[in-house]
């Protein structure tokens, strides 16, 4: 039984996704730094930077777009109304503060391993599909009117989810165009929720727990589009927050040693500017006997634990796992084929590109978001440290654990802000206990304390 558990606070975001009870993906969004990624908008052409072959666009936002041609005769003339889709993320580690927004006339709209693209003419899919499949998979789209690109994750649904995706897609295509007819420049014709492209790319979800009702509508409409409905669990008293072994497991993307339990050696990961480094020590496990056969029990582990840590970190780009080096090339051989199997089970195209001779693993990843621990520490830095406390009491004030009546102490500063910007975050979080007495005697702006009582 799959399942998702969301907490929400103060536009805040968590998801963590427990499949076969386990939890292997992690998801985090902040209104603060909304993604622009994928938005729609209705644009007009102001200007030509012609050795560069671009227009630029405005579109109704502080920075405008751009938009390029190899052939400078194809961009549209200025003054022309445009449909045009961003391609920067627009998030806080990909976007600066005063760069242009790159852009594509070529929409493209996805859901469910599919990507519809209505201005092109043919349908191309990922290579992993066996030849047989590819051609099923082809005919039936292509004779309903698909076109665009058929990914990876799409190859295990079965035809009957495949049409429904597209069907959902078609209509979506039908509503944007008609907006765009009617729309001023600058106009927003669609803007994806970072909840629901994250839920759509998860395997059969069959509940959804969420403990924000602020969340609910959008949840709702999300399930209404599937094929095979999740059923949406509301909070209650007993959950508030994540659950405890969730929560313990999201701390640890803080940490960057993660201990492999069966072979008593652990993982460093770094995350560095260009690349994601995981390096594999052997900790406790060493043998002069038979050091060859130690040294694959600990890559052999080590590469199922980085292969779920890249997923529950959401790392993407260039990824290097440095294993202990081998000198039997059976060894290696077992390793390759042990990785080669993981990479097939991750849904964002984790492709292996194999072991130098020094035993350092080179994989790729593609990302539908920022890995989670750059953009949580850029989260933390960027925002302010009255908004960091709040939302650090609020989240502790969720804790099954409280008793009924609560004293808290706190900074008045911290007070003021937590009702003037998260008032109806701290209603729905407090209106549980019975009595709350608050403290705003502390002489410390970064300091809070909650006590619970019956």
């Amino acid at each position: 039984m799959n399942q998702v558990w969301l907490s929400s606070i103060a536009g805040e975001i968590r998801g963590a996704y427990i499949k076969n009870d386990w939890i292997v993906e992690f998801f985090y969004h902040n209104d603060l730094f909304p993604s622009l990624k994928d938005r729609i908008y209705s644009g007009r052409v102001i200007e030509y930077i012609k050795p560069l072959n671009r227009a630029i666009v405005d579109i109704g936002e502080a920075r405008p777009a751009f938009i390029e041609a190899k052939n400078p005769k194809s961009l549209p003339p200025i003054g022309e109304k445009i449909m045009l889709q961003l391609l920067a993320h627009g998030d806080p580690a990909t976007l600066q503060d005063h760069s242009l927004l790159k852009a594509t006339t070529n929409i493209s709209l996805n859901r469910g391993g599919l990507v519809f693209m209505p201005s092109r003419h043919e349908i191309s899919m990922s290579q992993r599909a066996s030849k047989d499949r590819a051609n099923v998979m082809m005919d039936t789209l292509y004779e309903s009117g698909f076109r665009g690109i058929i990914r990876s994750q799409a190859l295990k649904q079965p035809e009957s989810k495949l049409m429904h995706s597209y069907k959902v897609l078609h209509e979506l295509w039908g509503k944007i165009s008609r907006d765009f007819v009617e729309s001023q420049v600058g106009a927003l014709l669609f803007s994806p929720s970072p909840l629901n492209r994250w839920l759509e790319r998860l395997e059969d979800v069959s509940k959804i727990y969420f403990d924000d009702p602020l969340l609910k509508p959008d949840l709702e409409d999300f399930v209404q589009t599937l094929s095979k409905p999740a059923t949406l669990l509301p909070a209650k008293q007993s959950y508030c927050g994540f659950p405890e072994e969730v929560e313990e497991a999201w701390q640890t993307l803080f940490q960057d040693d993660v201990p492999l339990i069966q072979s008593g050696g652990n993982l460093r990961i770094h995350h560095l500017s260009t690349a994601q480094l995981i390096d594999v020590n052997s900790g406790s496990c060493h043998s002069n006997i038979q050091p060859e056969q130690n040294y694959l029990k600990v890559n052999i582990e080590a590469a199922e634990e980085a292969a779920r840590q890249i997923r529950l970190r959401s790392l993407r780009g260039a990824i290097l796992v440095d294993f202990i080096t081998m000198k039997t090339p059976h060894n290696r051989k077992i390793l390759e084929q042990k990785i080669k199997s993981l990479c097939k089970n991750d849904p964002y195209g984790l492709t292996f590109h194999g072991l130098t001779p020094m035993g350092l693993g080179e994989f790729t990843r593609e990302g539908l978001f920022t890995s989670l621990p750059q953009l949580l520490s850029i989260t933390h830095e960027r925002t302010k440290s009255l908004h960091i406390l709040a939302t650090e009491i609020l989240r502790a004030c969720r804790s099954s654990t409280l008793k009924p009546h609560i004293s808290i102490a706190m900074h008045q500063k911290v007070h003021k802000h937590l009702l003037e910007h998260y008032a109806h975050a701290w209603d729905f979080t407090t209106k549980r206990f019975a009595e709350i007495h608050i403290d705003t005697s502390s002489e410390e702006v970064d300091y809070f304390c909650i006590n619970s009582s019956k």
